[in-house]
C-alpha cells in the first residue's frame, strides 16, 4: 500500500480529533548573520517557528501573509514555465516514431529552453526569499506560561491540563495526582506536546523546566528540568517523582491555597528534526560543538571557555605557524580549531591537536582532570608566547598573588611569602557556597600550645598563620573539589553536596590591606564545568555565557539555556548523593567586571592574520575539492540485513569520491562508480533515498536525472546524500537495423519463450536471471521484456526499439508511472530467516499473481508454488497482497518491499509460520546482555521477549547461573553516568521498559544474587556494614537485610547471624582441604611442598587468630555500630530506627573490649579519625574508628593502643606510625599533642566535632591518573 496517502487520510481523521492543531508547525532556526563575527547576537524574529505544509517536513519553508500576493504571482509563473515544458516533451513524444532526426533536434531545443526557464524560476524564488525576510514582523515569542490547577483535592485520576501555546507550539501537562509509581508518595507531573501526535509532523526537540511555585515563598520553588525529543512514540516527557505529595498539600509549606497550585512551564529551546542526529547548533545557536574522540569531553569543555575569552582566542591567533605543521604545532592546531569554532558550520575535530599533544589512542580514551589539562595546556602556550606579539597575554589574564604570612601576637614578628596562582581550588564539602569556600580558604589558624611557631630571635610564639590576596587576576578560575577519598570503597568518590555560587560575585573583602584597592574585585560568572557522574563514568559538558545568553555546549551538540538550567544542573544535591544524578559544577570561570568588554569583545575576521586565514581556507578547499563522502547502496548490501527496512544507515559506512566538477552532478558521480565497481556509466541508475512520513526509509519515487546536481540532493537530504545504485546485467542490446545508432533493439526471444511456457523456465539458465551477480544476490532482468508481453502484437519482428538513454531500464518518471523499481524478501518458516533476494522493475498496472511465478523463480521454488505474499509498510504494518488486484491497486511505488514465503499446510508445525508472525517476532525480542554487578566474570547473552516479564527473566538468569529464581534482582543504569541501581520486581513492567533510557533502548541488563527473596525488598532494607576482624586489620563487607521499621538491635543480631554462618562456611572449607590433602598423602600423590607448607601457615595463623576469641559466643552487647559520613564518626548507633541512618551513610562494626566495657575513673569511648593538613586545616580520609580514652594517658601509651587497635606491624610498621602526629581536633583547629607529652584531662568530648586525629598524608588512594602530558 502507498504509505504516503495512507499517512495523508490518517491525517484528515487526526485533524478532526484534534481542532485545536490547524496546522503543522515547525520550527525555523535564526538566520546566520552575514557577519560571522557577531553572528551569535539572537534577535527574537529569527527564533519565531514558521508555519509549512506537512509536506515540508524536511526543512519547512516560511509563509508570510505580507508576501502572498509576491508568491502568487511567481508560482503561476513557475507554473506556466513548467507546463510549456511539459507540452514541448509531450509533442516530443508524439514526433517520435515518425522523424528520428527531428526527434533529436527537438530534444536539444526543449532541454535549452527547459534549462532557461529552471533559471528565471530559481531567480524569481531567489526575489520571493529576500521579499520575505524583509517583511517578516518580530513578534515577541512566548517560552514560558503558568498552569492553574484548582480543585485538587477532587482530582483522583491522572487528568490533562488546558492546552497552551508556548514557543509556537501546543504544550499541556499530564498530571496524576495519586503519584505514578506503586507507592503513590509523589506527585507525577509530564510535559505533552500536541503537534507530534499529528501525522507528518516532524519530530520536535526540546529543552524544558517544570516549576511548582511556592505562592508563599518562591525561594521553595520546586523546579526540574530535562531534555527530550518529542515523537508520535514519546509524545509527552517529565518526572515520575516530582515532588512529595504530603509536602505539596501541606497549606503551610505554601504550595497549596484554597486548594489550588500553580506550575510554571518554560521551553528553552525547542527545534524541528527527523532525530538528535539531525540537529544543527549553528543554525539554531549560531555556535558549533566539538566532536569527541572517545574520551576527550573535558577537553572539549576546556576549550570552549577559552574560545571564549577574547583576548586569549586572539593570542592564539597571533602565534607565528606559517611553516607548522598542525599534527606536530600544538598552536596551529588550537587556531584552526578557534577559527573552525568561530566561523565553521558544523562540529570540529580535534584529532590534530591532540596529535601535536602526542598523545596515543590510551590517552584518547583516558578521561584526565580538566584543571590539570587547563594548567599544562597554558603552560605551554605561555612558553610558545614568549618572544611573540602575544607574550605575557596567559599572565595578564590568569595570573593571580597571595601573600602567606605568619604573624606574632606578642613580638613584632611577622613571616611573608608572596606566591603567583592561575586557578584556586576550593573546598565544597562542609561550604554551602562559594563566599564559605572562600572564607575558609582565608581562614586565620592560631598557633598556639605545642603548635606555638619558632620566630627566629623570639623563640616559640603565639601566631596567627593564613593567607590573603594580593590581587585576582581578569578571567578567575576556581576549581572546585568535588572528590574525596572514601575507605569504604578504599577509592576516591565523588561529593555531590548541594554548593551554591552567583552571577555575580563580590571578592573584595579578601584584599589584603597592601593589594591595590583603586580596582575593584567584582566579578560576573562567564562559564560553568559541569561534570555528570562519578570517579569511574564520567562526562564533561558546559554552559559558556555569549551576548548575555547562556548556551550548553555538550560535545558537537550546542543548545540554548537559562541561568536557572545552569544553577539546577550545577549547584548539586541537599542529601550529598543524588539518585540517578550527580550533575555538578566542577569548574568556573568569572570574569572581572571592569574588564568584561575587553574580555568578550568580537574578534572581526580583518584581525586574524592573513597567513592563517588563507592557510585554514585553502586547506579547507583544497580538502572539499579533492573529496566528499555519501552512502552509496547497491542491492548486495542488503544481503546481510534481516529486520525491518532495508538497511539500517547508522552502521552503513559512507564512501569518498573525489570532487572533479563545481558543481558535480549523478552524470559525474557515475564515472566514479564505474571505477569504483568496474560498472558501465550505461548499466547505471541512480536513486535518492527518503525518509518517509512513517519514519521508513525507501528510495524515491522516480530515478535521478545525469544532470541532477548532487547539492540539490544534499539540500534535499538535510546535509548527508544517501543513494541506491540500480544495475543492469542484462545483455547488451543490439543496434537496430534501418535506424540511427541512438536506437537499440532488445532480443525477446527469450522472453517470448518465457511466456509461453512457464514450466520450462528452469530449464534454460538464460532467460531471467542473470549468473554474473555480484554478492549472490538474484536481480531479475530489466522490466523491459516485460512490458514487451504486453505490447508485442504491435511488433512482428519481436523486436523492441529503445531510446539509447533507457537502453538498459525502462523508463520510470511522471509520464510513465506504470513501472516502478520494487524489492523483494523472502521468509521461510522452517529455517525462521528472511533473506533478502533481489529488486526489479515490474509493470505495476498487472495483476499481483503475474509476478508470482518470478517471485518462485528468484528463491528457487517450482513455479506452481502457492505463495503468500505481503507488502512491508513499516515494522508493525504489514499488508497482504491480493493475487487478482493490481499492484496499482496495492498502491506500490518505487522502493516498496515485497516479502513473500511458501503457503504452510500445517501453521501448527511452526513456531513463526507466516511473515507477520516473524516481523511481530522481531518487534518483540531483544538480545540482552546480562552482566552479574558483584561479579565481573558473570556476562552472557541471552535473546528475550520485550514484553517479558520480571520473574520470567529472573528464571531464566537463574537457570543459567545456577540460582534460586526468587534471590535474584534485576538492575539498570539510567545513563552511562549513574550507578547501577535495582528494578522494582513488578511484573506489569515489561522488560522493554527496563531498557528505556532517556529515550533509547539499551541492550544491558545487570543483576545481583541476594541471600533474601527479593519480594522482601519491599519491606526490608539492605545495609552493608564493614567488619573489621578483631586483632587484625582485615576488613571485611557484610551484607545484612533488615525490616524497614526495625531498630538497630535487629540490624545487629542480623549482623551476627551473617558473619557466624560466614564463620561456620569457613571452617567447612578447610576442613574440607585438609581432608583432601590427607587423602592425597595416603595415596601416594605428590603435593607442592611450597603451597601445601604456605596453606597449613595460613591455617595455623587463622587458629592463633580465632583462639584469641570466640565468635560464636560473641552477642550483641559486644558489637558497637558506628555511622560515617566524611570520613568521620557521625554517631554510635543504639537503639534507633533503621529509616533513621542516612543513604549516603558507611557502617562499621567493631568488637567492644572487656576495657571499653567496664570503663573507670572518666573513660569513655571517643572518636579518631584520619587527616592531613591543607590551606591550615585538616582534611579528612581514610577509616575513622573509636578508641577508649584515658585521661592524662602520655602520648606513646595511646601511640601503643593506637597501634594495635589498627592491627598493629601487620598493618603498618611501627617505624611508619611513629611519623604519624598525634592530636585533638576541635572543629577546624588542631592541637598536637608532643610525643613526650600526654593527653589534656578536661576535654569536651561532647562539642561537636571533637576528635583523636592521626595526621598523615592519604596514601589509600589507588585512583591517582596519569599526568597529562604534552609534548608539542
Amino acid at each position: 500500500m502507498n504509505n504516503i496517502d495512507e499517512n495523508k487520510n490518517n491525517g484528515q481523521q487526526q485533524q478532526q480529533k484534534l481542532n485545536v492543531l490547524k496546522e503543522v508547525t515547525t520550527l525555523s532556526p535564526p538566520q546566520n548573520n552575514n557577519d560571522n563575527n557577531i553572528q551569535n547576537e539572537n534577535n527574537p524574529s529569527n527564533n519565531t517557528p514558521m508555519i509549512s505544509s506537512p509536506d515540508s517536513v524536511n526543512g519547512a519553508q516560511p509563509v508570510n501573509n505580507s508576501n502572498n500576493n509576491n508568491n502568487s504571482t511567481d508560482n503561476s509563473e513557475s507554473a506556466i514555465d513548467n507546463n510549456n515544458n511539459n507540452n514541448n516533451n509531450n509533442n516530443n513524444n508524439n514526433n517520435n516514431n515518425n522523424n528520428n532526426n527531428n526527434n533529436n533536434n527537438n530534444n536539444n531545443n526543449n532541454n535549452n529552453n527547459n534549462n532557461n526557464n529552471n533559471n528565471n524560476n530559481n531567480n524569481n524564488n531567489n526575489n520571493n526569499n529576500n521579499a520575505a525576510a524583509t517583511n517578516i514582523i518580530p513578534k515577541p515569542r512566548i517560552t514560558k506560561t503558568t498552569y492553574k490547577v484548582s480543585n485538587f483535592s477532587q482530582k483522583d485520576k491522572p487528568f490533562y491540563t488546558e492546552n497552551q501555546t508556548i514557543s509556537d507550539l501546543t504544550w499541556r501537562l499530564y498530571v496524576f495526582p495519586k503519584g505514578n509509581n506503586t507507592d503513590n508518595k509523589d506527585i507525577s507531573l509530564f510535559l505533552d506536546l500536541l503537534e507530534v501526535q499529528q501525522p507528518g509532523h516532524p519530530n520536535v526537540k526540546a529543552s524544558f523546566t517544570l516549576e511548582i511555585l511556592n505562592q508563599k515563598n518562591p525561594d521553595k520553588n520546586v523546579r526540574k528540568i530535562s531534555d527530550h525529543l518529542f515523537n508520535p512514540k514519546g509524545v509527552d516527557w517529565g518526572f515520575n517523582r516530582f515532588m512529595d505529595i504530603q509536602t505539596l498539600l501541606d497549606p503551610e509549606q505554601g504550595f497549596m491555597i484554597d486548594d489550588c497550585f500553580m506550575i510554571n512551564v518554560e521551553i528553552v529551546q525547542a527545534y524541528s528534526c527527523i532525530d538528535s542526529s539531525s540537529y544543527d547548533s549553528k543554525k539554531v545557536t549560531g555556535f558549533v560543538g566539538l566532536q569527541n574522540q572517545g574520551a576527550t569531553c573535558y577537553m572539549n569543555s576546556l576549550l570552549q571557555a577559552l574560545f571564549h575569552i577574547s583576548p586569549f582566542r586572539r593570542a592564539v591567533y597571533e602565534l607565528p605557524t606559517v611553516s607548522d605543521d598542525p599534527t606536530k604545532s600544538i598552536s596551529l592546531a588550537l587556531q584552526r580549531i578557534f577559527y573552525k569554532l568561530q566561523f565553521g558550520e558544523k562540529a570540529v575535530g580535534t584529532k590534530e591537536l591532540t596529535k601535536s599533544f602526542g598523545w596515543d589512542t590510551m590517552d584518547i580514551f583516558t578521561q584526565h582532570d580538566v584543571q590539570e589539562l587547563n594548567r599544562v595546556l597554558c603552560d605551554n602556550l605561555n612558553d610558545k608566547m614568549k618572544g611573540t606579539k602575544a607574550e605575557g597575554t596567559v599572565d595578564d589574564l590568569f595570573r593571580g598573588k597571595i601573600k602567606n604570612f605568619i604573624k606574632c601576637e606578642k613580638v613584632s614578628f611577622e613571616s611573608k611569602s608572596d606566591e603567583y596562582f592561575y586557578d584556586l581550588s576550593l573546598n565544597v564539602k562542609g561550604c554551602k557556597d562559594i563566599i564559605a569556600s572562600f572564607d575558609k580558604y582565608t581562614e586565620t589558624e592560631r598557633l598556639d600550645g605545642s603548635n606555638q611557631y619558632f620566630a627566629e630571635g623570639f623563640g616559640l610564639q603565639n601566631a596567627n598563620k593564613g593567607v590573603k590576596f594580593l590581587s585576582l587576576p581578569p578571567v578567575l578560575n576556581l576549581h572546585l573539589k568535588r572528590f574525596e577519598y572514601d575507605p569504604i570503597r578504599d577509592e576516591n568518590v565523588k561529593i555531590n553536596d548541594k554548593y551554591k555560587f552567583p552571577d555575580t560575585l563580590d571578592l573584595n573583602r579578601y584584599l589584603d590591606e597592601g593589594a591595590d584597592k583603586s580596582l575593584s574585585y567584582i566579578y560576573t560568572l562567564q562559564s560553568v564545568l559541569i561534570h555528570s557522574g562519578d570517579l569511574h563514568n564520567g562526562h564533561y559538558y558546559a554552559f559558556i555565557k555569549s551576548n548575555g545568553e547562556w548556551f550548553k555546549f555538550d560535545d558537537d551538540e550546542v543548545t540554548k539555556s537559562t541561568f536557572d538550567r545552569v544553577s539546577d544542573e550545577s549547584f548539586g544535591s541537599d542529601f550529598g548523593i543524588r539518585p540517578g544524578r550527580s550533575d555538578n559544577a566542577y569548574m568556573l570561570v568569572y570574569f572581572r567586571n571592569n574588564c568584561y568588554d575587553q574580555l568578550t569583545r568580537t574578534i572581526i575576521e580583518t584581525e586574524i592574520p592573513e597567513h592563517l586565514k588563507s592557510r585554514i581556507e585553502r586547506d579547507e578547499m583544497k580538502e572539499n575539492e579533492q573529496t566528499f563522502q555519501l552512502k552509496l547502496t547497491r542491492d548486495e548490501d542488503f544481503v546481510d540485513h534481516k529486520s525491518f527496512d532495508l538497511i539500517d544507515f547508522e552502521r552503513f559506512p559512507p564512501k569518498t569520491f573525489k570532487k572533479t566538477h563545481d558543481n558535480m552532478n549523478i552524470g559525474h558521480l557515475k564515472k566514479q562508480i564505474t571505477t569504483l565497481y568496474g560498472i558501465p556509466v550505461e548499466r547505471q541508475r541512480i536513486w535518492a533515498w527518503t525518509t518517509r512520513r512513517n519514519r521508513t526509509h525507501r528510495i524515491e519515487k522516480y530515478p535521478e536525472q545525469d544532470d541532477t546536481s548532487l547539492n540539490l540532493i544534499r539540500a534535499r537530504m538535510n546535509g548527508d546524500i544517501r543513494l541506491h545504485l540500480e544495475i543492469c546485467y542484462n545483455p547488451r542490446p543490439l543496434i537496430a537495423p534501418n535506424s540511427n545508432s541512438n536506437n537499440y533493439i532488445l532480443n525477446n526471444n527469450n522472453n517470448n519463450n518465457n511466456n509461453n511456457n512457464n514450466n520450462n523456465n528452469n530449464n534454460n539458465n538464460n532467460n531471467n536471471v542473470s549468473s554474473g551477480l555480484v554478492g549472490g544476490v538474484n536481480q531479475i532482468n530489466s522490466g523491459v521484456n516485460h512490458h514487451h508481453h504486453h505490447h508485442n502484437n504491435n511488433n512482428n519482428n519481436n523486436n523492441q526499439i529503445v531510446d539509447n538513454m533507457n537502453s538498459f531500464f525502462p523508463k520510470i518518471d511522471k509520464d510513465n508511472e506504470t513501472s516502478a523499481l520494487l524489492f523483494f524478501k523472502f521468509y521461510d518458516p522452517e529455517s525462521r530467516s528472511l533473506k533478502f533476494l533481489g529488486s526489479k522493475v515490474l509493470d505495476i498496472s498487472s495483476k499481483a499473481s503475474s509476478v508470482f511465478p518470478q517471485l518462485c523463480q528468484l528463491a528457487g521454488l517450482p513455479m506452481n508454488t502457492p505463495l503468500l505474499v505481503y507488502e512491508e509498510i513499516t515494522s508493525s504494518n504489514i499488508q497482504p497482497i491480493k493475487p487478482n488486484e493490481t499492484l496499482i491497486k496495492c498502491e506500490m511505488l518505487s522502493g516498496d518491499i515485497l516479502v513473500f514465503q511458501k503457503q504452510v499446510a500445517s501453521p501448527n508445525k511452526f513456531k513463526l509460520p507466516t511473515v507477520i508472525d516473524y516481523f511481530q517476532y522481531i518487534i518483540n525480542t531483544k538480545v540482552v546482555k546480562i552482566k552479574q554487578v558483584d561479579n565481573s566474570q558473570v556476562q552472557f547473552n541471552c535473546e528475550f521477549s520485550k514484553q517479558m516479564k520480571y520473574s520470567e527473566i529472573t528464571a531464566k538468569i537463574a537457570t543459567l547461573v545456577g540460582a534460586n529464581s526468587e534471590n535474584i534482582r534485576l538492575m539498570c543504569k539510567q545513563n552511562m553516568a549513574a550507578p547501577i541501581t535495582p528494578i522494582k520486581p513488578n511484573d506489569n513492567i515489561p522488560l522493554y521498559d527496563m531498557l528505556s533510557s532517556t529515550n533509547k533502548l539499551t541492550d544491558l541488563l545487570y543483576f545481583e544474587i541476594l541471600n533474601i527473596p527479593v519480594k522482601d525488598c519491599e519491606i526490608k532494607r539492605n545495609f552493608k556494614i564493614t567488619w573489621q576482624k578483631p586483632f587484625t586489620n582485615e576488613f571485611e563487607i557484610i551484607s545484612v537485610w533488615v525490616l524497614r521499621v526495625g531498630d538497630v538491635k535487629e540490624l545487629i543480631n542480623e549482623f551476627l547471624k551473617t558473619i557466624k554462618l560466614n564463620y561456620r562456611q569457613q571452617q567447612q572449607q578447610q576442613q574440607q582441604q585438609s581432608n583432601i590433602q590427607q587423602t592425597q598423602q595416603t595415596n601416594g600423590i605428590v603435593i607442592n611442598n611450597n603451597n601445601q607448607q604456605q596453606q597449613q601457615q595460613d591455617n595455623e595463623n587463622q587458629k592463633q587468630e580465632n583462639s584469641n576469641f570466640d565468635i560464636e559466643t560473641i552477642d550483641s552487647t559486644k558489637i558497637r555500630l558506628i555511622e560515617i559520613r566524611g570520613y568521620r564518626v557521625e554517631k554510635i548507633l543504639t537503639d534507633e530506627d533503621v529509616c533513621s541512618i542516612g543513604d549516603s551513610s558507611a557502617l562499621r562494626a567493631e568488637m567492644i573490649s572487656d576495657e571499653e566495657m567496664n570503663p573507670v575513673n572518666g573513660e569513655r569511648v571517643v572518636f579518631v579519625v584520619h587527616y592531613s593538613r591543607e590551606h591550615n586545616y585538616p582534611l579528612f580520609h581514610g577509616s575513622p574508628m573509636t578508641i577508649l580514652y584515658k585521661p592524662g594517658e602520655s602520648c606513646q601509651s595511646l601511640r601503643s593502643r593506637l597501634h594495635a587497635k589498627m592491627g598493629g606491624s601487620k598493618s603498618i610498621s611501627s617505624k611508619e606510625f611513629s611519623r604519624w602526629k598525634i592530636s585533638i581536633i576541635r572543629g577546624d583547629k588542631v592541637e598536637y599533642i608532643p610525643d613526650d607529652g600526654s593527653i589534656g584531662t578536661n576535654i569536651d568530648w561532647n562539642a561537636v566535632n571533637t576528635f583523636i586525629g592521626l595526621e598523615h598524608s592519604n596514601t589509600h588512594n589507588k585512583n591517582q591518573q596519569k599526568a597529562i602530558k604534552i609534548l608539542g
